[in-house]
């Protein structure tokens, strides 16, 4: 009888270790796959800091060197008001898909996207990062004339603006709170970033402008463009600006 009770017992004991087993492999699995959807949100440079130390992880805003890269599709509008959200989010998801590929094979993050732009940050020495923007602007390019022949006779030729502007920028994560909570995002900020803004909006037909700084840096290694002194708005002082030649 007690050898019967305590073979009950163990049974019942490894029934239940096999239930919660079997709960926790399901919760394992479930966190997986929801970490997996958050991944997707979050800047790869933001994963690496967490990876490495997870406990306390340095997010706080730190003065780095950068190059920062603002892409618009040009017209926009025209492409939502002409086709359906359907085809235009084919549209963007098949571009944007590229353009991400892109960034990331040239060691940069994606900041923000929105509808028809998007802001990457190259981290680095002063040298390489500038390096990686310019090349991956001019792979954008390449890329985006590529995508508008595959899709010759479906949609219409898109056209991709870029600005591109160096220096030192708060680089880390940046929380806004407000009634619905808490949202943070990791972002790089000054007057660096608000310039580099600017050059994308002020470019036109497919340009590639750069800041004096970019342009500095990389003037040994590619052919530019003088566009001259322009004006930008809340930017106080005229701007010497450069234009990547297309190839």
């Amino acid at each position: 009888m007690i050898l019967l009770k305590d073979l009950v017992e163990l049974a019942t004991n490894a029934i239940l270790n096999a239930k919660q087993y079997s709960v926790m492999a399901r919760e394992k699995l479930t966190l997986e796959r929801i970490l997996g959807h958050i991944r997707t949100f979050v800047p790869e440079t933001v994963q690496r800091i967490i990876e490495k130390n997870p406990d306390a992880p340095e997010l706080d805003r730190v003065e780095r060197d950068v190059s920062i890269l603002f892409l618009d599709l040009a017209d926009y509008t025209r492409i939502s008001e002409f086709f359906t959200s359907d085809k235009v989010s084919f549209i963007v998801e098949k571009y944007f898909s590229s353009y991400l590929d892109v960034i990331y094979s040239k060691d940069g993050d994606v900041n923000e996207t929105a509808g028809d732009g998007l802001m990457a940050i190259f981290q680095g020495p002063e040298d390489i990062n500038a390096l990686n923007a310019v090349a991956a602007a001019l792979e954008i390019r390449r890329r985006t004339l590529e995508i508008n022949d595959e899709l010759r006779g479906i949609f219409f030729p898109v056209v991709v603006n870029m600005g591109i502007n160096s220096g030192i920028a708060a680089v880390g994560m940046s929380k806004f709170s407000g009634i619905a909570g808490t949202r943070t995002t990791f972002t790089a900020a000054g007057s660096v970033t608000n310039l580099a803004a600017r050059l994308a909006s002020a470019a036109k037909d497919g340009d590639i402008l750069l800041g004096p700084e970019t342009a500095r840096r990389i003037k040994d290694k590619t052919t530019l463009f003088d566009r001259g002194q322009m004006h930008f708005k809340n930017v106080q002082q005229g701007v010497h600006v450069y234009s990547l030649v297309p190839a």
